[in-house]
């Protein structure tokens, strides 16, 4: 992608500090980018890094399967129930692995990618 206005990580104990970090420093150089999410393995957490009008990014932490994360600039609401579906989060093995199954996309972009959440 040329023009990113969304980026969307699951972060790891091995990438956190590098994608919290000097990732998200070299993303804040591209303009097209108005958000950026990082989605927790071990529980159901997403920080929302939003631009706001005035240059500076804005976090906002949403927490707990009843949480819901709003991406204003794409119109886009993601339900963590929907991101975390199918994850044990009791089980004594990482928490968010891929699905093997046919996935149900929950947006498509305006030049029709579709995104996927269902195999995070």
């Amino acid at each position: 992608m040329l023009n990113p206005t969304v980026i969307i990580e699951v972060i790891s104990d091995s990438t956190e500090s590098y994608d919290r970090g000097r990732k998200f420093e070299m993303y804040r150089t591209l303009e097209s980018l108005t958000d950026y999410l990082l989605v927790a393995q071990d529980e159901p957490l997403v920080e929302h890094y939003s631009r706001m009008s005035d240059g500076r990014w804005a976090l906002s932490e949403h927490k707990g399967m009843d949480a819901a994360v709003t991406i204003a600039f794409i119109d886009c609401t993601l339900a963590l129930a929907d991101i975390y579906d199918k994850i044990d989060f009791d089980a004594d093995q990482p928490a968010l692995r891929l699905v093997k199954e046919p996935a149900t996309s929950l947006y498509t972009d305006p030049v029709g990618a579709q995104l996927d959440f269902a195999s995070l």
